[in-house]
């Protein structure tokens, strides 16, 4: 399932990055065919140079064997077992060493090195016919005929005497450590190089696609630039014709005598709706103002005192209507002012109370409270309606962000308000938060910083 997945996505990555995985396989396969070559030819190396090591060694030992056994049989084997160990130890590709008689009887023996002094065992006939020529016979292994098995070195006295002769067991388990060492070179060479190939290869398929993404970001950003002009340039084509359609409403509503009476009852829902209209165009133009980066704000000294109260007039009567007691708790006449633009300022809190007014049960309440903390101004705005999960106070702040319960409460907003909010307040240096849990109510705070000049 990975190697299918890692294929997907490099299908996917396209052409290009297609010709850089051709070029790092067949770099791979000429890699492996290299380093197949290698391991072949040092094998034979290896083994060609113990045969040499074998034949060299069975040359210069066969005659000081045979005088050292001629010399101590009669007192005793230690000095020949001495000499028997040291060439063993230098030997190691000899496991094994014996010294038999012209009738082929072995005299010695080095797996008995510890042991019997002689032995009364024969070796095979082969061996014996081999022992009896006057040259050195090598019998060669039947599974690899490339490799030496036994070899038999007759001993020849000066006067042409052939008394005995040396047999030479081969072991070639050096020759193979060796071979196998090399042979691991060669694959955690292969094997680094894959991995080296294979990180290059997603370096440069990552850093494609990290500029394919730059480039998306790019094409996005001048897609959104481009949003918010034609949003800001249709905001400010709309308030023109909305203007003069609620003029000839206002001329229809004074002289509604003159319309016919089934007539009457349209002009209601028309103001409404042209009105709903045009303070969505406003809040549009608003985001787009604040949105912009010469979006600057006409701040003045601002008297919460006074912003508070005609927040709460405003919206008493909406708050009876809904049955929800609302209570502004203004601050002290001392309070502190607050630089800041005061129609923006009041839209953002007035958003926040109409939400609480809206979303909110029958007798609950919307309460409003100012305090200071560590030079900052807190406006927290609290109610009793129907609260808000995790999930949903995640995304309330975004661009048309809302509730999923808040079409059950007859709510036709667009999800613009309180992210109209944020951005007013957090162009004013400050910051919005809330807490809420569903069905228990819910508590807005904004936090100004206090500025006392202008």
């Amino acid at each position: 399932m990975i190697i299918k997945e890692i294929i997907k996505r490099i299908l996917s990555t396209g052409r290009s990055s297609m010709s850089y995985v051709c070029i790092v396989l067949v770099m791979l396969v000429i890699s492996c065919f290299v380093g197949w070559l290698v391991i072949n030819q040092n094998t034979n190396l290896v083994i060609n140079r113990s045969d040499g090591e074998i034949r060299a060694f069975s040359d210069l030992s066969a005659k000081p064997i045979t005088d050292t056994y001629e010399l101590y049989h009669s007192s005793g084997f230690n000095k020949f077992k001495e000499l028997i160990r040291e060439y063993l130890s230098v030997a190691k590709n000899i496991s094994r060493v014996q010294l038999i008689n012209i009738e082929g009887k072995i005299l010695f023996d080095s797996n008995q090195l510890e042991t019997a002094r002689t032995t009364e065992e024969m070796v095979s006939t082969e061996i014996v016919e081999k022992g009896k020529k006057l040259e050195p016979s090598y019998i060669l292994d039947e599974a690899n005929p490339k490799k030496y098995k036994i070899i038999v070195y007759p001993y020849i006295e000066e006067w042409g005497k052939h008394s005995y002769a040396v047999v030479y067991y081969v072991n070639y388990t050096q020759a193979e450590k060796d071979i196998i060492s090399f042979r691991n070179q060669i694959i955690l060479f292969i094997s680094l190089l894959t991995i080296a190939a294979i990180s290059v290869l997603t370096f440069i398929m990552l850093s494609q696609k990290l500029a394919l993404k730059k480039e998306e970001k790019s094409q996005l950003e001048e897609l959104n630039k481009q949003k918010d002009e034609f949003i800001m340039i249709a905001s400010h084509a709309l308030r023109t014709p909305l203007t003069s359609i609620n003029g000839f409403l206002s001329l229809l509503e004074e002289d509604s005598k003159n319309i016919p009476e089934r007539n009457r009852e349209y002009i209601k829902p028309m103001r409404e709706n042209t009105n709903r209209l045009a303070s969505l165009t406003e809040i549009m133009l608003d985001i787009n103002f604040l949105i912009a980066s010469e979006g600057n704000l006409k701040k003045e000294s601002i008297n919460l005192k006074d912003l508070l109260g005609e927040i709460y007039k405003g919206f008493l009567p909406t708050a009876k209507k809904k049955q929800v007691f609302l209570k502004i708790e203004r601050p002290p006449s001392h309070f502190p002012n607050i630089l800041a633009d005061k129609k923006r300022l009041k839209t953002a809190i007035s958003n926040i109370v109409e939400n609480a007014i809206k979303f909110n049960k029958k007798d609950g309440f919307v309460e409003v409270k100012t305090t200071l903390k560590n030079n900052q101004v807190i406006i927290s705005v609290s109610d009793s309606g129907i609260g808000l999960d995790k999930k949903e106070i995640g995304h309330l702040f975004e661009e048309f962000g809302r509730g999923t319960d808040l079409l059950t409460y007859d709510y036709e907003g667009v999800g613009l308000g309180l992210y109209l909010s944020k951005l007013i307040i957090e162009k004013h240096g400050g910051k919005i938060s809330v807490e809420s849990e569903k069905n228990k109510g819910s508590t807005f705070y904004i936090s100004l910083p206090i500025i006392t000049s202008v």
